[in-house]
């Protein structure tokens, strides 16, 4: 299960006559669902489509953020 979890790969279980198993990190998990939810709407997918263009278009620009 580390190695699993360390590389964040993928174990896929075949069961036989039972369904297929995925089993991955918890990290992973997160990073799908997270992906998921961004990409549920077509408004955000838009606003990320628009970004990346501006990005890959040299019109981006970098923010120092301040912490407290």
């Amino acid at each position: 299960m580390d190695r699993f979890s360390n590389n964040l790969e993928t174990l896929i279980v075949h069961r036989g006559e039972k369904p297929t198993v995925v089993v991955i990190s918890i990290e992973e998990y997160n990073s799908l669902l997270g992906t998921h939810h961004e990409l549920s709407s077509v408004s955000n997918q838009n606003r990320l489509n628009s970004d990346n263009e501006k990005s890959n278009k040299g019109k981006s620009f970098e923010k120092v953020l301040i912490e407290k």
